[in-house]
């Protein structure tokens, strides 16, 4: 069902522990489901795949699954939860949001996430997460500032006050960098990439 590991093979997260969801967590209101998603790509595509076919079961069952999973890593790593998939509706967000702050009080370790639920889902739903709203547009992020979140966007280029996604720009893990967990009010830009990037280009404008 869920996919989560101690020990990420994901070159950009780096030494870092992670998880790995459903597709069908994820919104539908989300642009690049099933058009442009990282997900898609290459051996990504291969684990998600691994826990889509999960049959007529409830997302919070997932996110239920997923919880428990993250309480049983060993917790010498930084998290990243949901490198693949989301939570589509509150009673996830909450159950996944609980998971996230008894791994921080536990391990000490830092634990983030990013969501395009942003508009269905209130930032105190995540019950205190580190939880960034995953913007498509630049216009986007106002918004979801206005809601509560921190946000990170998709952008053709470098906007002014917004902080580069350290990985594009120096070449650092996200377990070097950790911007996304201590980072506050910074809004944090991502270059189009992977398999899909001209059909994320088209989409953005």
């Amino acid at each position: 069902m869920n996919v989560v590991v101690h020990r990420s093979e994901n070159r950009k997260l780096g030494r870092m522990s992670a998880t790995y969801a459903p597709e069908v967590t994820c919104p539908d209101s989300c642009p690049l489901k099933g058009n442009g998603c990282y997900g898609r790509n290459f051996r990504l595509n291969y684990i998600w795949h691994r826990g889509t076919d999960v049959g007529d079961v409830e997302p919070w069952e997932i996110a239920e699954d997923e919880a428990r999973r993250i309480g049983e890593l060993k917790g010498d790593r930084p998290l990243r939860v949901h490198v693949l998939g989301d939570c589509k509706d509150v009673v996830s967000a909450r159950v996944i949001g609980q998971a996230m702050v008894d791994y921080v009080e536990r391990t000490g370790q830092g634990c983030w996430a990013y969501t395009h639920s942003w508009r269905e889902i209130g930032v105190e739903e995540w019950q205190g997460a580190k939880v960034w709203a995953s913007c498509e547009r630049v216009e986007e992020v106002k918004e979801a500032r206005e809601r509560g979140y921190s946000a990170v966007v998709i952008v053709r280029e470098k906007q002014p006050g917004m902080v580069m996604c350290p990985a594009m720009t120096h070449g650092l893990t996200c377990a070097e960098c950790m911007l996304c967990w201590t980072g506050k009010k910074v809004v944090v830009g991502f270059y189009p990439h992977g398999r899909d990037k001209k059909k994320v280009e088209r989409m953005i404008g």
